[in-house]
């Protein structure tokens, strides 16, 4: 006989005070059951009773001790099939048994958050303790009691840290089963592998929200009952999040949305009632019995759409690669056999031959570029289903469960008269007829939807239908250029599939999306109007292209390119010398072109007389710059460039290199760019062929890095003009030039002949004639079963049909009636065979079979050009696992999907940047970070750092725990700003970069947008001369007169105990401009809003008044207040001191800034229409929108006009 065991037993912790219908109520002991018996016995029922007593706030025990109890039931049941359960299957039957108590065991208690004991080590890690408590909260470890004996089976808690209690610590009797079953098996959980504590835009719920997620996975071969199974992010509290009765079935994946929300009846998905800490958290599952099944202890600090989790692990095996050797045959005179593609056909030989891959023959081709499939805006029109066009809507409110489908899309009406009910053509716009609201809305360039602010909840959408089958791309830019409201989200589904959604609020993103396409693929293009469903200033632009992937940027095969015909670098004139090497070099002067486009024409040379520098000569001896510059601070060296705006004298002016073709034929060209100055908005590179842009990209300030791109230009004659331009144009629209120093640089190559590049050349094959070849690679699969993945990756023109022994896997650019005969549907753009199309053959993973396969290949040509063939394949077969002992950076999110790879080209995180520090000027600054290795460890960190507007200094930052560094290696760096940096009241700032071993960099502040982000963080020099009774502001501005402008400019501003930088100043009001002493907007960047008080919400805008015309200095202070005493409307104002770089500045008044944030102050509606008025309620153009600027003016019409009726109306 075999003793039961009980296999788990897990658990007994203090519980909270109750707030949940079923929970214990303070002092009382909540238990409940796990019952089982061994499988099919007739015998006792065992029950395991876990629980804890419930916390009771007013007592505590005086021995310091957490009590909890353990009891074990065991009661003797019936035989019957009803009553038989299989081991660990919960029963949540009350009914009593007559049982034993066991024993009663008493655990200590922890009282201090700065002693938390590791059950494993019984180490006590006070930095860990610290690290682990969000909100300064106790993090008490969970308790973890195993009872086992010798034959019990290992458990899968997972790699993260599993808190348990030695199993000696609890002694039982063994209780004798009537039969001898053999041991239990160990318990199957589920277990989490990924979360995103940071969802900016990677996947919304069912309001739209960007909630955080959590990704649970049963990687067993037996489904798992998840109800019961708990999530919580705090293992000390006593409310975790209970899983619904669902069963999570062998392999899959499930999301949960931490989100604390409660999702009405009908929605589907899964919400914890928690959130997650993008600063570092914990999180962990538990099992119905109590175990913890896997315990993630203070993960790292979470990064905007990174999700974080178990890395899944590539192992790729070639099965086919170029060299191998097969069959082939040019059916020119009669048509293969129908089997020519199987294993089981025999080819005879001849006509058969062998030959080895890459097959090709070449008589040099003229290509045509890239094929464009469609184009929202160029296509667009007023006729549903032109070019496969179709405009309409959804309607979210009235759909069942809030979730879109294809089939729930209403096309507008369109039938033929004017606009109107039946026919929402405007003529230029769908629009829906006697709207505003709705607003719902689609233009050439974007659209509008509406919100349940105004009404309904409309998604606007333009469908595309496919009217081909390939591998494409999908590239266009969403934009909405107003930060009021929340924004908008452009939404790309595939089938109702999302592909791509980007949430603009304010903001430009531009994309490009690879997409496979079926004919018949419905592809929808969403704007939403934002998670709060707001459509406040939702006017959104939204372009698309669905083009072939030789419009887009790749990595070129360099090794098969040879020798580059032009280089920039290789080819620069060290004497100046224009022409030399076929390179000139010069600029476009956009300022001065009356279309402000570039063409060839518009080029011109920089001057070069031959004499000493000067205006007829900007040859400098070892560059090309414009004389008596900075301004125009136009300039090209050998590698590096800076364009000119109109932000300065010269105007805006590009920087272009020239290069003269001096060949026929397609040309590669690898550019890159990048920032020589890691501040500023961004520049934007161009490549031109004849004045045609071929290609163009804008990078951030930061991007020291930088890009590399590659772009194939067809069609190139001798003495065509390829021009590689660098412009101003920075992210966002950014127009300014400040810190556009840049290096740029650029590699030609010309594209060689296919037989040069074929193993196997097939220019004898096709003297007969033929339009195809039939190719024939046979290959060994020792264990098939070992792959998940198939990936098979080709080169070809024109066309090609691939085959795993006998059943087609992929396809591109051939027939559907295919025949060993066809033709390819059109010429393959030469230039683009050079770049290797991956293809996902999962699907084809069944047809692998252990021995001998075959791939075979169907390789067409087109009739219009015969001259060129060409295939090159290589086929994988890649095992994928889930590494779980290891958590890391995850480099895609993929919610419900198996995991990617880890991310490895991400730079160290950088925070706790010391900011806000007000110093004596002689004392010098500490200035310390915390940094967290993301790829690789972490090589150097530089403090960055100015006084006032001088150039910037560095210091390296260490972490060696030599001079202020506290702690060696302790991952916090520190360096010294020298003392005496600064005068009183002068301002000094400074910013942090960070570089692994793998070159990865990273910048705190990011500033990521020039306008509207922090470039430093910063302290002040205490001034003791400043002794007021006013709040003192303390402004920085580098050209005041900017700032006396409309156009304003960007400083920083020191009030309280805080610092803001890069905020934008300029000037207010109408009259008052006229004045010697100026009133000044001022507007806060979103990412960094002003405070007032601690007692009130940030403010977005602020307004320095001028009190030049009111000697008294109380006028405004005086009414504002008068307006408050009576209850009427009332800003916030008292008058203020002002310093500017140090010095006084004057006296004015500050008012606070009229918007809906001083709306909710008031307790208005914040989404209400706020108006300001310059003339008595005449006329709508005297009124100033200050909210819902995306609107028209109806409703102060409406009320203009409603005020003249007589007052019986």
């Amino acid at each position: 006989m075999t003793p039961a065991r009980i296999s788990h037993l897990s658990s007994p912790t203090t519980t909270d005070t109750p707030a949940n219908p079923g929970r214990a109520p303070s002092g009382v002991l909540k238990r409940q059951n796990a019952c089982f018996r061994e499988p099919n016995v007739c015998g006792p029922r065992i029950c395991p009773r876990f629980g804890g007593l419930a916390a009771n706030p007013h007592k505590k025990s005086g021995l310091g001790y957490r009590v909890a109890a353990l009891f074990l039931l065991v009661g003797l049941a019936h035989c019957s099939d009803s009553q038989t359960q299989t081991p660990n299957q919960t029963n949540a039957d009350t009914t009593e048994a007559t049982g034993l108590d066991i024993v009663l065991v008493a655990f200590p208690e922890t009282d201090s958050a700065n002693e938390i004991s590791d059950s494993n080590s019984g180490q006590t890690d006070t930095d860990t303790a610290a690290m682990m408590s969000r909100d300064s909260r106790e993090e008490i470890q969970p308790f973890d009691v195993q009872i086992t004996a010798d034959n019990h089976g290992g458990m899968d808690t997972g790699p993260l840290e599993q808190d348990t209690a030695s199993a000696t610590d609890i002694v039982t009797d063994s209780i004798e089963p009537i039969d001898d079953v053999g041991p239990i098996p160990p318990p199957l959980h589920p277990r989490i592998t990924e979360f995103l504590a940071k969802n900016d835009s990677t996947l919304a719920d069912w309001e739209g929200d960007f909630s955080d997620w959590i990704e649970i996975w049963n990687p067993h071969n037996e489904p798992i009952l998840l109800g019961g199974y708990r999530l919580t992010d705090d293992l000390d509290g006593t409310d975790p999040w209970i899983f619904p009765e669902i069963t999570l079935e062998p392999g899959a994946y499930l999301v949960i949305f931490a989100s604390a929300k409660s999702p009405p009846e009908g929605v589907k998905e899964l919400h914890a009632s928690f959130k997650l800490s993008g600063d570092g958290d914990t999180l962990a599952l538990i099992a119905p019995n109590g175990e913890v099944v896997q315990h993630i202890k203070n993960f790292p600090i979470q990064l905007d759409d990174i999700s974080y989790g178990h890395p899944t692990v590539i192992q790729s095996t070639p099965l086919v690669a170029e060299g191998n050797v097969g069959y082939y045959w040019v059916p020119s005179t009669s048509p293969a056999p129908s089997d020519w593609m199987m294993p089981t056909f025999v080819p005879p030989l001849p006509p058969w031959q062998t030959g080895a891959l890459p097959f090709g023959m070449s008589n040099q081709e003229s290509s045509v570029p890239p094929t464009v499939l469609a184009d929202a805006q160029l296509d667009f029109s007023g006729n549903q289903g032109k070019g496969g066009w179709y405009y309409g809507y959804w309607d979210g409110g009235k759909d069942a469960n809030g979730i879109y489908q294809p089939s729930e899309f209403i096309p507008f009406p369109n039938t033929e008269g004017p606009f109107g009910l039946s026919n929402y053509w405007t003529g230029s716009t769908w629009d829906w007829p006697n709207g505003n609201p709705p607003w719902t809305e689609i233009s050439q360039t974007g659209g509008h939807p509406n919100g349940t602010t105004t009404g309904v909840w409309h998604w606007a959408i333009r469908r595309w239908i496919s009217p081909a089958f390939g591998s494409y791309y999908i590239s266009g830019a969403a934009s909405n250029p107003s930060e009021n409201g929340d924004g908008t989200i452009c939404r790309i589904l595939q089938n109702g599939q999302e592909i791509g959604a980007f949430h603009v609020d304010g903001t430009s993103i531009p994309y490009n999306l690879p997409i496979d396409l079926l004919v018949g693929d419905i592809i929808d293009f969403v704007i939403d109007p934002g998670p709060a469903k707001n459509d406040y200033n939702d006017g959104t632009s939204f372009s698309a292209k669905i083009h072939h992937p030789g419009s887009v940027p790749k990595v070129p095969p360099t090794s098969v390119l040879g020798t580059p015909v032009a280089d920039t670098i290789a080819d620069w004139s060290v004497t100046g010398t224009q022409g030399e090497k076929n390179w000139w070099y010069g600029y476009y002067n956009r300022g001065q072109d009356s279309d402000a486009t570039y063409q060839s024409t518009d080029f011109i040379t920089f001057p070069h007389s031959g004499g000493g520098y000067g205006p007829d000569n900007f040859w400098t001896s070892t560059e090309w710059d414009w004389f008596q510059g900075n301004p125009p601070w136009t300039y090209i060296g050998k590698t590096g460039t800076h364009p000119n705006s109109f932000n300065n004298k010269g105007g805006e002016q590009w920087t272009i290199r020239r290069y003269v073709a001096e060949i026929d034929g397609d040309l590669v060209i690898e550019w890159t760019l990048a920032k020589d100055n890691p501040n500023g908005a961004g520049v934007t590179g161009h490549i031109f062929h004849n004045g045609d842009q071929r290609d163009t990209a804008t990078i951030p300030g930061a991007a020291t890095g930088g890009i590399m791109r590659t772009v194939v230009l067809t069609g190139v004659h001798k003495g065509d003009l390829i021009d590689i331009a660098h412009d101003p144009l920075g992210i966002g629209g950014d127009p300014y030039d400040g810190w556009d120093g840049s290096n740029m640089t650029a590699k030609i190559w010309s594209v060689p002949n296919l037989s040069e590049l074929a193993a196997t050349d097939l220019s004898q094959d096709f003297v007969n004639g033929g339009t195809s070849v039939l190719v024939r690679i046979p290959f060994d699969v020792e264990d098939p079963s070992v792959f998940n993945h198939l990936m098979l990756h080709v080169q070809y023109d024109d066309g090609f049909a691939a085959y795993l022994n006998g059943h087609i896997v992929a396809q591109s650019n051939v027939p559907e009636d295919l025949s060993s005969q066809s033709a390819a549907l059109s010429d393959h753009p030469f230039g683009e065979i050079l770049f290797t199309q991956p293809i996902d053959a999962d699907n084809a993973l069944g047809f692998l079979n252990q021995g001998d396969n075959l791939l075979a290949f169907a390789i067409l040509n087109a009739t219009d050009d015969p001259t060129t063939i060409y295939l090159s394949a290589h086929l994988e077969g890649r095992t994928t696992s889930v590494d779980t002992l290891a958590a890391t950076y995850l480099s895609k999110p993929t919610p419900g999907e198996e995991n990617a790879p880890a991310i490895t080209t991400l730079g160290p995180v950088i925070q706790k940047l010391t900011r806000d520090v007000l110093f004596e000027p002689t004392d010098p600054i500490l200035v310390t970070t915390k940094l967290v290795p993301i790829s690789a460890a972490v090589s150097t960190v530089t403090l960055h750092y100015r006084t006032m507007f001088d150039a910037e200094q560095s210091l390296q930052m260490t972490d060696d725990g030599q001079g202020t560094d506290a702690v060696a290696n302790d991952g916090t760096y520190s360096a010294t700003i020298p003392a005496n940096t600064a005068l009183p009241g002068q301002l000094v700032r400074w910013y942090v970069t960070a570089t692994d071993e793998l070159g990865n960099s990273s910048r705190e502040p990011a500033f990521l947008d020039p306008t509207n982000s922090e470039e430093y963080v910063g302290g002040l020099a205490n001034n003791p001369g400043v002794v007021s009774n006013l709040p003192v502001f303390y402004w920085f501005v580098q050209n005041l007169s900017a700032a006396n402008s409309d156009a304003g400019t960007r400083g920083g501003l020191w009030y309280g105990k805080e610092y803001y930088d890069n905020i934008f100043f300029d000037l207010h009001g109408q009259s008052t401009k006229g004045f010697p002493k100026k009133s000044y907007n001022i507007d806060f960047n979103s990412t960094h809003r002003f405070s007032l008080s601690p007692d009130l919400k940030r403010m977005k805008d602020i307004n320095w008044l001028t009190n030049y015309a009111d000697k008294s200095k109380v006028r405004n202070t005086l009414s504002y207040e008068t307006f408050a005493a009576v209850g009427s409307a009332w800003h916030l104002a008292f008058p203020i001191r002002v310093e500017l770089n140090g010095n006084f500045f004057g006296l004015y008044d500050f008012v606070e800034d009229a918007d809906n944030v001083w709306l909710e102050r008031l307790g208005l509606d914040p989404d209400g229409a706020l108006y300001k008025m310059y003339d008595t309620l005449s006329n709508v153009s005297a009124g100033e929108k200050k909210t819902r600027k995306q609107e028209d003016k109806s409703d102060l019409q409406a009320l203009i006009d409603g005020a003249k009726l007589p007052a019986d109306q």
